[in-house]
């Protein structure tokens, strides 16, 4: 594609009550007058008494029994074949758009080490205070499903996942848990499972905090390393790679270069996210008040969410006959994302992309780097009370609105040469223009399509200028 001559604006730059309750009677500073009940009275309080602790009793024997029938999850000891019961209810997992895993189903296998049985190998705490433990698990590489997750109010850190040195046929999960007390690690375990639903992996397990009282010391802080093991002669390829890490912060290193996912599915809270560079047919990342940060290749749909925290990422999306579906959303805080939309070998057409941004309250940066001469584009960009700014790739066409309030939208565009080679001239006709938005439609002519076909870009924001690039 040829590099832009020049960039013309079309539009914007200029761009005492009574008190209800009856007053209470008292003698003198700080005396209250009690009136005495009647002599007939004077048993009533005492049975109000009794009764009120019969009730008591009977609700705490109720929540004791509801308590006692909860599911017990069973597991086996990695070494001499121990059964631990701990009381895990169902762990729910929908925010990830993952199905609900239920830790006490007995059609899954567990092996665990118990925190007593890591491997001590520090005679002194770090400069934090924390003691040192690990152990190692594994898990086969070619699982139909590879699923790692925490579960329990105890636990939090950080994941790695990085590229194996040499080839193997097992995923290893080397585990490092920092810890105050013994009391506090030994209540922990590191699980390896499998099941059918879920496929294979390893879990971090605590038990659920059943008192208010919060104690720093009893939290065990773990780092976990995830070697994902190269192929010996060609790309690997992994069906599909899930985490659920609530409060530990994840990060995917460059595995683009041997490793290529069919799903990845990425969750946590509370901490940051980042990839610094995979392929993946499809993807989803989801944490709260935290930042998605990272490098995407996809040939099918991204999905990325957050809340409250920035969202920067470069995203290649290759189409291969069926829509890219692009998702990216947070709130009170930046989005900016450089998107390069491809074509494929394997696509029989042009490609068609669907792409959604928005946030609230902060800035918004969208700039598409490149996109298929004759590709469907149907984009919606959106913020509030910030500026936006976003810019097309001269390939596309179809209909353009931009919305805002008390400004008039800025509309530029780009001269370009011909991206498909026909010698084609780029016009941009402005159907519809006034404070607060701007609405036309741009093509290459002689037009190919009915004219505002095939593509739509929607652009709005409140309160702050906008900016499109065509």
């Amino acid at each position: 594609m040829a590099n832009p001559t020049s960039t013309s604006p079309l539009l914007g730059d200029d761009h005492k009550s009574e008190s209800p309750y009856p007053p209470v009677s008292y003698e003198g500073r700080n005396t209250y007058v009690v009136e005495r009940p009647a002599a007939r009275d004077r048993r009533r309080p005492r049975l109000q008494s009794r009764f009120c602790h019969y009730l008591l009793a009977t609700i705490f024997t109720v929540a004791v029994l509801l308590h006692l029938r909860r599911p017990a999850l069973h597991i086996g000891h990695l070494f001499g074949g121990r059964k631990a019961s701990l009381g895990f209810p169902t762990m729910d997992s929908s925010m990830s758009g993952m199905p609900l895993f239920d830790l006490g189903d007995p059609r899954v296998e567990w092996e665990c080490v118990n925190g007593e049985d890591f491997d001590f190998s520090s005679d002194r705490p770090s400069h934090d205070g924390r003691w040192k433990a690990t152990t190692s698990l594994t898990v086969p590489v070619d699982a139909s499903s590879l699923f790692f997750f925490s579960h329990g109010s105890y636990s939090y850190g950080d994941v790695d996942l990085v590229l194996a040195e040499s080839a193997s046929d097992v995923v290893s999960v080397d585990i490092e848990a920092g810890y105050h007390t013994r009391r506090a690690l030994d209540r922990a375990r590191a699980c390896r499972f499998k099941c059918e639903r879920f496929g294979e992996g390893v879990a971090i397990l605590t038990p659920k905090r059943e008192y208010p009282h919060r104690d720093h010391r009893d939290d065990v802080y773990f780092h976990l390393t995830i070697r994902i093991p190269p192929q010996a002669s060609a790309l690997r390829h992994i069906p599909s790679l899930r985490t659920s890490f609530p409060l530990f912060g994840q990060t995917m290193h460059n595995l683009t270069e041997a490793i290529e996912f069919g799903e990845v599915g990425l969750y946590s809270t509370n901490r940051q996210i980042t990839t610094e560079d995979i392929r993946v047919r499809e993807v989803g990342v989801h944490t709260t008040n935290a930042a998605i940060l990272g490098s995407f290749n996809t040939t099918s749909n991204l999905t990325l969410v957050t809340s409250n925290s920035p969202i920067k990422v470069d995203v290649t999306a290759y189409n291969q006959g069926s829509v890219n579906n692009l998702v990216m959303h947070t709130t009170n805080n930046v989005l900016a994302a450089n998107l390069s939309l491809l074509t494929s070998p394997a696509s029989s057409g042009p490609g068609a992309f669907e792409v959604t941004a928005t946030t609230t309250n902060s800035p918004l940066h969208v700039n598409h780097l490149t996109s298929p001469a004759d590709s469907v584009l149907n984009a919606k960009f959106a913020t509030t009370n910030s500026p936006a700014y976003v810019r097309l790739d001269p390939a596309f066409e179809g209909t353009f609105t931009a919305s805002t309030t008390h400004f008039t939208p800025s509309i530029q565009y780009i001269n370009a040469e011909d991206p498909a080679g026909r010698n084609r001239e780029r016009k941009v006709h402005l159907d519809f223009v006034m404070r607060g938005m701007a609405r036309g439609t741009v093509g290459w002519e002689p037009l190919e399509h009915g004219r505002g076909e095939p593509g739509s870009v929607v652009l709005s924001s409140t309160n702050s200028p906008v900016y499109l690039t065509l």
